[in-house]
């Protein structure tokens, strides 16, 4: 049995050994990373050289006199500033847009063009012609043409705010717009919706102003054998718009034939036909 443990542990001479071994081993390292270091720069360098003297060999025909280059740039420059102005045209074009109405001259006079749209898309614009305000005194403006239709009162909305009040009258007769396109393509949707439906009767709003539509729809109802031979199983569903501004109608009758036995409720039509659009109303009550 041993008596003294630390018989086989290191001595300090053996440790100062063994950390010169390591630092030769180090050194020995870094002399090959060095070596490989300098191999390298000197074939970059070898490269660099070799690719500088051919392309001096070489004739570069894509080079241009300093000159020409000058005047290239210009080109660039000014089809940028070209295109750049472009948008800028458009992008103040779309806020206009946005914003509902355009002015601008023609033939010396100013002209006002109001958008008009519906559920996000833009449809035909109408148009404003001025009597020439920069000739004239303030107030004798009057508007000397004008596209709007015909229904809509212009020359009583006239009277009542030119010349003191343009911007009343361009406002009012923007919502009178509006509101009229919103009849004209709440009766096409909903048209183009009932187009496969059996039970769509169909659908009348022959005036231009949209203001008198009649729809009616056929439901299935049980008889009494007494009944049968009643086929008159529509109903009738009259809206007319007294205020032209509105895109709702002001009254609803509902015509329901008396003969038969049915859960829709009139009222319930007349609410939901006065306070929805075509499509949705006709949708709540009769595609449930």
């Amino acid at each position: 049995m041993l008596e003294d443990d630390d018989t086989f542990l290191p001595t300090p001479q053996d440790r100062l050994k063994a950390d010169i071994s390591d630092l030769r081993h180090r050194l020995n390292k870094a002399r090959e990373e060095k070596q490989r270091l300098e191999r390298e720069i000197m074939e970059e360098r070898i490269g660099y050289i070799a690719a500088t003297r051919f392309s001096e060999e070489i004739r570069d025909t894509t080079r241009y006199k300093a000159s020409q280059m000058t005047q290239i740039q210009q080109q660039i420059l000014e089809q940028w500033m070209a295109v750049s102005s472009a948008r800028c045209v458009q992008e103040i074009v779309g806020y206009y847009r946005l914003a509902g109405r355009t002015t601008f001259q023609f033939q010396g006079n100013t002209g006002i063009r109001l958008e008009t749209y519906y559920k996000a898309k833009y449809y035909e614009p109408y148009y404003l012609l001025l009597s020439n305000p920069a000739s004239m005194k303030y107030n004798s403006i009057s508007v000397a043409q004008h596209t709007i239709p015909f229904f809509i009162p212009v020359q009583e909305m006239v009277d009542t705010f030119l010349p003191h009040d343009m911007e009343a009258l361009l406002r009012i007769l923007h919502v009178f717009l509006l509101a009229y396109v919103s009849r004209r393509e709440q009766v096409e949707e909903l048209g183009v919706y009932c187009k496969e439906r059996a039970s769509f009767v169909g659908i009348s709003a022959e005036r231009k102003a949209k203001d008198h539509i009649i729809l009616a729809e056929k439901i299935d109802v049980e008889q009494d054998k007494e009944d049968k031979d009643n086929n008159n199983t529509t109903i009738r569903v009259e809206l007319i718009y007294d205020d032209l501004t509105s895109e709702y109608p002001t009254k609803v009758k509902t015509s329901i034939p008396s003969l038969i036995q049915t859960t829709y409720d009139t009222k319930e039509i007349e609410t939901k036909f006065q306070t929805y659009k075509l499509l949705d109303a006709y949708k709540t009550i009769f595609s449930a």
